[in-house]
């Protein structure tokens, strides 16, 4: 058996009086999907940036590919190194975009920390502008000119700049359009078949989860109420917590759009 890319052992976080995330455990393999689901409050956001360093867990243990990830990154060299291996895209893009940066900017920007020749960060500006279906034009404009699904595509190619195994999603489309986010999900996926990252799905829409994640594990208040393969979850629910959150689900007719991106 191949070692998991990132496998997050009795992981629990503590706010006061509140625990937020409650010996959570799961395993995302090399290239893989998993979907994390849940409403408002129940930890998975808490989860996603404790994977990433901005929370810090009060106990359990990450891995990712062996490495003991369970503690801060030290230092810049070490933050550094950690990028190479996860990165994080967040709801809402326009806020994480410097607004007097030119998209082209931020992209070299973010390249910059791992690519040291200028002219090899030109070329690759453009060629992540080009794997998120991004005309070359809007290299040149500044975040407020563009649509809200133009804005995620940039974050999206922001992130994958550092070329990293695994990329984690929180709720990045829920702000979308219907029709926009089926375009987002189509061009995530076409991405993982390129270049054979993995992702992390925080969602509290089934539906988008159904489509994209090869498993899921579903969080009511801090806990996994619910664990296994996508499918067999929605299929065949176990928890009346996930009963509930599928009653909310589009109907199986329901298809989030063609790949027309």
């Amino acid at each position: 058996m191949s070692t998991p890319l990132i496998k997050v052992s009795n992981l629990s976080k503590q706010y006061g009086d509140l625990l937020a995330v409650a010996d959570v455990s799961f395993e995302l393999p090399p290239s893989g999907s998993i979907g994390i689901v849940g409403e408002s409050g129940s930890g998975k956001t808490t989860v996603a940036k404790i994977l990433v360093g901005l929370e810090r867990a009060t106990s359990g243990k990450i891995e990712v590919e062996g490495q003991d990830w369970s503690l801060p990154a030290k230092n810049s060299k070490e933050r550094r190194e950690r990028a190479k291996y996860l990165q994080i895209v967040f709801q809402d893009p326009y806020s994480s975009l410097d607004p007097r940066q030119s998209i082209g900017t931020a992209l070299r920007e973010a390249l910059s920390i791992s690519m040291k020749d200028s002219d090899e960060v030109i070329v690759r500006a453009s060629e992540l502008a080009d794997l998120v279906g991004l005309p070359q034009r809007i290299l040149e404009l500044r975040p407020a000119k563009l649509s809200g699904g133009q804005r995620q595509r940039v974050a999206i190619a922001r992130a994958l700049a550092s070329n990293p195994k695994a990329l984690i999603l929180d709720e990045s489309v829920a702000a979308l359009d219907v029709s926009i986010q089926a375009q987002i999900l189509n061009l995530l996926v076409d991405i993982r078949e390129q270049t054979g990252i993995a992702y992390i799905l925080v969602s509290h829409d089934l539906a988008v989860v159904r489509h994209f994640a090869d498993s899921l594990i579903v969080m009511k208040n801090g806990n996994v109420v619910e664990r296994g393969q996508t499918e067999a979850v929605m299929d065949q629910p176990n928890h009346e917590y996930t009963k509930l959150l599928l009653a909310s689900v589009p109907g199986p007719g329901w298809v989030p759009g063609k790949r027309s991106i």
